[in-house]
């Protein structure tokens, strides 16, 4: 391989690693949410509901999803020229 072809290998493979890291990112604040927040949340109304008050879970999750789709459809765009990986990518942007 040439020089070019390995720096567009390298960079298809950074924007893979970081939509992937976001993945996990999201995956990870979803456990927390569900092992920490929720069990909060239900232990004793209404009382506990006054969580939903100070926590601002709807921004969180709108930037979050943001970040992670803008970095998988840069990944979809890095990895175009590798018709394997791209079509995989596009099934699961599509999944997504």
């Amino acid at each position: 391989m040439h020089e070019t072809s390995l720096y567009y290998l390298h960079r298809a493979e950074t924007w893979l690693f970081i939509s992937t890291l976001f993945y996990f990112l999201m995956n990870g604040a979803g456990i927390f949410e569900t092992v920490v927040l929720i069990p909060k949340w239900t232990k004793s109304p209404p009382q506990s509901l006054q969580l939903l008050n100070q926590i601002d879970l709807k921004t969180f999750w709108i930037v979050m999803h943001s970040i992670h789709d803008i970095t998988f459809i840069l990944a979809i765009i890095f990895c175009w020229e590798f018709e394997l990986i791209r079509n995989s990518l596009i099934i699961f942007f599509s999944i997504h």
